[in-house]
């Protein structure tokens, strides 16, 4: 199951930046084994809320986030997150802000919603902070670590600068892509970027801690 995750991320993200959003889809059309697994009410379980969280964030990378499916996926990941306490807080917890992140970005892109997608930044933001004065701080000092809380500052500082106070709000954007670029241990005044393959890496996400059967015999 790990390793269709895996080529799944592959195949969606390229090297050269672009994105195939058809394999994605093709992935998670009606009646595909991994759709039946993902989008069925089903037990929770740390597979399947790393599962649906991954698959929902790839979408938002990807630029899927509009197809149903995905924000049904991040919303289904946080419903485990929450049922799977207190476990999950200690297997997965990087999920949580990224879902989170992942989540915001889809919500900014509905007129009318750029508040609710800010809390959900706001929200994304605060458990990164918790985290690295917790028993996470070593993770997420460690590359992949690294490239999760840069990813959620890049996007978060996306949804300001597309909002109608953008310019009120300069300060606040420069402080976010300082804080990507820090987390990315940029030099002074380089531009954070994250590569298509340094994307790939922080979508893959272990360990693995119970098979995903449904994946394994369509694998």
């Amino acid at each position: 199951a790990a390793r269709r995750k895996s080529r799944l991320v592959a195949a969606v993200l390229r090297e050269s930046g672009e994105a195939d959003t058809d394999a994605l889809e093709a992935e998670l059309a009606d009646g595909r084994p991994l759709a039946r697994l993902l989008l069925a009410e089903a037990s929770p379980s740390l597979s399947l809320l790393a599962a649906r969280s991954t698959a929902g964030q790839l979408a938002v990378a990807a630029g899927s986030g509009s197809a149903p499916w995905a924000r049904t996926l991040l919303v289904k990941a946080l419903d485990d997150w929450e049922a799977l306490q207190p476990t999950a807080s200690v297997t997965f917890a990087p999920l949580l802000f990224q879902n989170l992140a992942a989540l915001g970005t889809l919500t900014g892109l509905n007129a009318g919603e750029h508040i609710a997608a800010e809390g959900l930044f706001i929200s994304a933001v605060e458990h990164i902070d918790k985290a690295m004065h917790g028993h996470l701080a070593d993770t997420l000092s460690g590359p992949r670590g690294r490239l999760w809380r840069a990813r959620v500052f890049q996007s978060f500082a996306e949804l300001l600068q597309q909002g109608r106070r953008a310019e009120q709000r300069r300060s606040e954007i420069a402080a976010l892509h300082g804080r990507a670029a820090h987390a990315l241990g940029c030099d002074e005044g380089e531009e954070p970027r994250i590569s298509p393959m340094q994307l790939r890496w922080a979508l893959v996400h272990a360990p693995q801690p119970e098979p995903l059967r449904v994946l394994e015999q369509s694998a």
